[in-house]
């Protein structure tokens, strides 16, 4: 009788054992939270500006409302605007960008850099240099700011250290692209590294040497619609890339040419398509989202190769909300594919 009794209770143990099965989450793939949180505007570094004034250089923190979630994922988010200071972190994409990763259970920080305060600055040449290397040194103070709060702060903003990518759009991918890859000033053409060190007293070339504060702790970069002065100096690295790029971009080129509709003082820059041919020559793990009948931004309505082209363009709206939601999903795969599986367990009597 007691042998039967104790058959009897080792089978229902392994019946309800097999009945209760770990399943991956839906959150970080698929939207859990309704609601977003803007849990207000921070300072992570004071800047000079042209005038011989500072500036306090801010981000803005997303969070999806009412998570309890211990340690989140991060993506932080570079905004576009041809580095004209009259655009900032709440540009409408990045604010529609950010609303739709919370949705997902990330955290988003959306974070300014400096831009030129004259539209004319954007055709000369030492100024545009000047500017890609101001924007790389406030992208690094600001992931230097986030791993100090990590590490030293009591992590304010529950961040996974493990689980942090960063994205740029147009300007922002461009101060992401060369954050991520160039390792010293030292990499680039003599008059432009001359150029380059007149920054912040050379403060661009000590951010490089000093890069992120601690080991690269970016899982992953998504840029679209950006371009390095030097592909050579994408290396393989355990950081992997996810790439946008229209082929009728003239505001940054799709491969190899001068910006802003070929402005023949600034430097030629090598584009989306040609990023993605060195990362996949020297074996990084990268995807190239082509839109080769697209323009600036594949999501938003530019597909104008000419200034009064793409002026008249915006009578379209800023976004094309059906190209957006079909980006995002790539997105949301990229990060999604690098983290850990959250288990939610399912019993079923």
């Amino acid at each position: 009788m007691r042998f039967n009794f104790t058959l009897s209770i080792l089978f229902l143990s392994i019946f309800f054992s097999l009945k209760a099965q770990e399943e991956c989450s839906p959150r970080y793939n698929e939207k859990v939270f309704d609601k977003v949180d803007y849990s207000g505007t921070y300072i992570f570094s004071t800047k000079p500006v042209p005038g011989g004034v500072f500036r306090d250089m801010r981000y803005d923190f997303y969070e999806p409302e009412g998570d309890t979630a211990a340690l989140r994922p991060l993506i932080i988010i570079w905004h576009g605007g041809a580095f004209i200071d009259l655009f900032n972190k709440r540009s409408p994409d990045v604010i529609l960008m950010a609303h739709e990763f919370v949705k997902r259970g990330y955290t988003v920080i959306s974070a300014d850099y400096r831009g030129v305060t004259n539209v004319l600055d954007l055709l000369k040449e030492k100024e545009v240099v000047q500017e890609v290397v101001r924007t790389v040194i406030d992208g690094n103070d600001l992931i230097c700011k986030i791993m100090d709060d990590i590490n030293n702060h009591g992590n304010p903003h529950r961040i996974n250290p493990d689980a942090i990518f960063a994205s740029g759009v147009s300007g922002g991918a461009i101060l992401g692209l060369h954050l991520m890859y160039i390792k010293s000033l030292n990499q680039m053409p003599p008059k432009y590294k001359e150029r380059a060190m007149e920054v912040d007293n050379g403060a661009g070339e000590a951010a490089l040497q000093n890069k992120f504060c601690s080991p690269n702790p970016i899982k992953g970069f998504i840029s679209i619609s950006g371009a390095i002065l030097d592909t050579a100096w994408i290396q393989k690295s355990d950081m992997s890339l996810l790439i946008f790029h229209g082929g009728l971009d003239r505001l940054v080129p799709y491969e190899y040419a001068q910006p802003l509709f070929g402005a023949e003082n600034l430097p030629y820059v090598y584009g989306g398509k040609l990023v993605s041919e060195q990362a996949q020559r020297v074996g990084l793990n990268s995807t190239f989202i082509d839109y080769p009948d697209r323009g600036h931004v594949p999501y938003m309505n530019i597909t104008g190769t000419t200034p009064a082209e793409i002026i008249a363009d915006f009578s379209k709206g800023l976004i094309n909300e059906e190209l957006f939601n079909k980006d995002m999903r790539p997105m949301t795969d990229f990060m999604f594919s690098q983290m850990e599986c959250e288990k939610v367990v399912k019993a079923t009597p």
